[in-house]
């Protein structure tokens, strides 16, 4: 093997780079340094195992790693060109914080900024009341079937927006008392026949000071 040292490399005019048809080997942890250009054909890939930290990236250069780790990772486009493709599960401590998302599929609480829009199948979550207290952190439909007189109460109203909620009654006996919170249509609470099942549906925007209620009375059980 042969060893030839010189300064600089020009081409046989003596006007540019010259030309390495073969290619070239550049042996580990040696460098490139100059101020002219390099054809990227020219240079061999490196298949290499690294560790630690990819500070100085510029370009629009592919990469890919098994795992991001940091205290704040941040996108300013588009991932991996006009879509964020992950094959895995991405988990998210914090906040995930984002502008333009076409579909969400989530399981648990959503909070959207300005607007929120359902298409498809719409369910509430069911909730047998066993007292005459309505948790309305629990959910938005709830089930109760009274055979004597009742004094309903509404308990953990959401806060910071609209909130309805609905109350299947199954109704055998007694007298119906509701929070006096609740406003009824001409500020009278319906009439209620007994063996029959109701529907109360109430509506506050001020976290509970005051419910809205209607009804649909006297269905057959």
């Amino acid at each position: 093997m042969s060893e030839i040292r010189v300064n600089k490399l020009l081409n046989e005019a003596g006007s540019g780079a010259v030309e390495l048809t073969q290619g070239a080997t550049i042996p580990s942890g040696k460098t490139l340094a100059g101020s002219g250009s390099i054809d990227p054909s020219l240079i061999p890939t490196l298949n290499q195992s690294t560790t630690g930290t990819s500070a100085g990236l510029t370009g629009t250069p592919d990469i890919t790693v098994n795992n991001i780790v940091g205290a704040a990772v941040t996108f300013s486009g588009a991932v991996a060109g006009t879509t964020g493709s992950f094959s895995g599960n991405v988990s998210i401590g914090g906040t995930l914080t984002y502008q333009d998302v076409t579909n969400v599929d989530s399981v648990g609480v959503i909070t959207a900024r300005s607007g929120l829009h359902l298409t498809g199948v719409y369910k509430e979550n069911i909730t047998a009341m066993g007292a005459l207290e309505v948790d309305c952190s629990s959910g938005n439909y709830f089930t109760k079937t009274i055979s004597g007189n009742s004094t309903f109460t509404f308990a953990n109203v959401p806060t910071g927006g609209a909130y309805s909620f609905t109350l299947e009654l199954t109704h055998s006996s007694g007298t119906v008392t509701w929070p006096g919170s609740v406003k009824w249509p001409a500020d009278t609470a319906p009439t209620l026949t007994t063996g029959k099942t109701h529907l109360f549906m109430f509506l506050t925007d001020d976290g509970g000071t005051r419910f809205r209620g209607s009804s649909l009375v006297d269905y057959v059980n």
